[in-house]
């Protein structure tokens, strides 16, 4: 009666009523503790007590079950939100110079960095900008600071002539600066790069603190535009198939799907968009969801092929894992978020997806996200 009066008054569907009804429907600890008290009082007997405990079974047993089917149709966050899909944050057609920022230390690496950032540049007619951080000297004409430059410039030198190869528009730059965070992060700001793409080394993955390294960590934090952490078991051009889970539809996800189609592009590759629901949903859930899917992937190119997929399971980390055995790429999103100490937290399921994924993977960061 209580959540058929609530409804009445403000204006609950369906789905709410019965989610509240659900909820307020167990009676346990109150009524348990009144009957036996009663019954110690000789104001309940033994057979209206045992009646009380079915009761109490009874509606424990059914609240759980009612709140359950009721919540698949239940209106989200998400219903009431458009999502900005019409907004990218990366390819912003009203930029006039697009340019991929690369942080380059290891020459091992650099190839498929590169090789990557120069497939996001083209789809843009951009260009990348390999980017060295000397550390700075207390004296800058000592010989370890013509050194360290020496060894900065020959890395440029190797960028330059792999984005010649690569057929790309290559502007390297140099930084001396006492921080390699802060150089890359005040660099992309100076220089208004779009994209920031950089390499994850699992040397500095703790799972314990689930954090990244402290470089990671800070351009993260700092920067003013998109940061792709990238992990290449495999030439950006071998790319055939592309997992993309999608959490939610907002904007971030459509920036997320619109970065995989500039790799899908290159390569003629194959796009899968990943929705994992924790339970079974009703019709209507599946058609609201799958509409939403069908408006990430509205604006694709026709040359790219973009396939929804939704899926039931409890566990979206394992879900996923499984889900990637069958893809040569797997992009998803990291939230920056700061936690105790002021260093920034990465989710679970990225942290899972680094460690046990075999394929190549793309953990994608936005400012703000």
């Amino acid at each position: 009666m209580a959540a058929w009066i609530a409804q009445r008054l403000y204006q609950y569907d369906r789905a709410e009523l019965f989610t509240m009804w659900g909820m307020t429907l167990p009676q346990v600890a109150t009524t348990l503790a009144a009957a036996l008290v009663g019954n110690r009082a000789g104001l309940i007997s033994e057979p209206v007590l045992n009646s009380v405990v079915v009761m109490m079974l009874v509606t424990a047993i059914a609240g759980p079950l009612i709140v359950k089917r009721a919540v698949r149709d239940l209106p989200t966050l998400d219903d009431d939100l458009e999502a900005d899909l019409i907004v990218p944050a990366i390819f912003d057609g009203r930029a006039a110079d697009f340019s991929v920022l690369v942080p380059i230390s290891n020459p091992q690496t650099e190839q498929s960095l590169l090789g990557l950032a120069a497939t996001i540049a083209h789809a843009q007619a951009g260009c990348i900008k390999p980017l060295a951080i000397a550390p700075a000297q207390a004296k800058m004409d000592s010989p370890r600071m013509r050194q360290v430059i020496t060894e900065r410039e020959a890395l440029l030198q190797g960028a330059t002539d792999i984005g010649e190869q690569l057929n790309i528009q290559v502007d390297p730059l140099l930084r001396i600066d006492r921080h390699v965070a802060t150089g890359i992060s005040h660099t992309a700001r100076e220089h208004h790069v779009n994209l920031i793409v950089m390499g994850l080394n699992e040397r500095h993955f703790n799972l314990s603190t689930r954090l990244f390294g402290d470089l990671i960590d800070k351009v993260l934090w700092a920067s003013h535009c998109p940061v792709a952490i990238v992990r290449m078991t495999a030439a950006p051009q071998s790319i055939q198939s592309i997992l993309i889970p999608i959490k939610d539809f907002s904007a971030s996800e459509a920036h997320k799907v619109e970065l995989s189609i500039a790799i899908a592009r290159a390569n003629q590759a194959n796009i899968t968009l990943l929705h994992i629901l924790p339970v079974r949903p009703s019709a209507k859930r599946l058609r609201w969801v799958s509409d939403k899917l069908a408006r990430l992937a509205g604006e694709a190119p026709q040359d790219v092929i973009i396939t929804p997929k939704v899926i039931n399971h409890d566990h979206v980390a394992k879900a996923i894992m499984a889900e990637a055995r069958h893809f040569d790429l797997v992009v998803t999103r990291t939230r920056r978020r700061r936690a105790h100490g002021g260093r920034l937290e990465i989710g679970d399921i990225p942290s899972l997806l680094v460690q046990q994924l075999k394929c190549s993977l793309i953990l994608f960061g936005e400012p703000q996200s």
